[in-house]
């Protein structure tokens, strides 16, 4: 190719893409052996002239590598009643898939889809497994990206497997992706959702909803802790209740119960 600064006569234009509308990686002239790298499986290459000088033309070289592997893109949050589980839609599109190739352990539960593809559902449903430990529960649900079908593919099967381990008086929230025998997992902390109330007398009917709640002295107090679960078969146990005249619990403290 003819030999100029700035490849005005006779070059070489490489487009990242299957036209020339793709985008101009770079252009080439003279004896330069410039290398070029295109952001997907398809390059144009297209040799510019000019009616002046003739040479010998041009000879290029190509080499295919396989990409890197995309990152995953989800989240799992866990509360005391309901599991939420979200998958971006452009991790999706980068495997190759949409959100009608994902489903938990129950096909029937359905994401709902914006930006991102989030399941979002009780803890006893869904196809949710139930593990209880000693000092924890354990609730997991698995959404399994595939094709439908009996169908033959190259596509790999992705498994996001999430799990909400409740523990004493926190949440544990941990997230498996598991990717041709490749597991990635995040994990992060909350807290149960327990509410705790007055009620003026001992048949618990009607709430106190003053505050504060002055009483006299002696008086007795009837208070209900609620824990706010899905899950039927859990139980609420107080372990300390203590009652002070400072607001922050200072210096003077009194114990109402005591390790249970």
């Amino acid at each position: 190719l003819e030999l100029d600064q700035n490849c005005q006569f006779d070059f070489l234009a490489v487009y990242d893409g299957l036209t020339t509308d793709t985008g101009l990686i770079g252009k080439a002239c003279g004896v330069s052996r410039p290398t070029f790298e295109s952001s997907s499986n398809v390059m144009t290459v297209v040799l510019s002239t000019d009616y002046a000088n003739s040479y010998r033309g041009f000879s290029a070289q190509y080499t295919s590598v396989l990409p890197s592997p995309p990152e995953p893109d989800t989240s799992l949050t866990c509360s005391s009643d309901r599991m939420t589980i979200a998958v971006s839609k452009a991790y999706l599109d980068s495997l190759g898939y949409n959100e009608t190739h994902l489903q938990l352990n129950d096909p029937s539960c359905r994401p709902v889809t914006t930006d991102q593809v989030i399941f979002s559902f009780p803890l006893s449903s869904c196809g949710t497994t139930k593990k209880d430990e000693d000092l924890s529960i354990t609730y997991t649900n698995i959404v399994t990206i595939s094709e439908s079908g009996n169908v033959i593919t190259r596509k790999k099967i992705v498994q996001i497997i999430a799990k909400c381990i409740m523990e004493k008086n926190s949440t544990l929230e941990v997230i498996y992706v598991t990717e041709n025998n490749i597991i990635q997992n995040t994990a992060s902390v909350g807290r149960y959702n327990v509410s705790m109330s007055f009620y003026d007398s001992d048949s618990f009917s009607s709430p106190v909803l003053e505050s504060p709640y002055y009483v006299d002295l002696n008086q007795t107090l009837f208070a209900q802790v609620s824990l706010h679960s899905t899950d039927p078969n859990l139980l609420v146990f107080i372990d300390t209740c203590t009652a002070s005249p400072q607001s922050d619990f200072g210096s003077v403290t009194y114990d109402l119960i005591r390790s249970g």
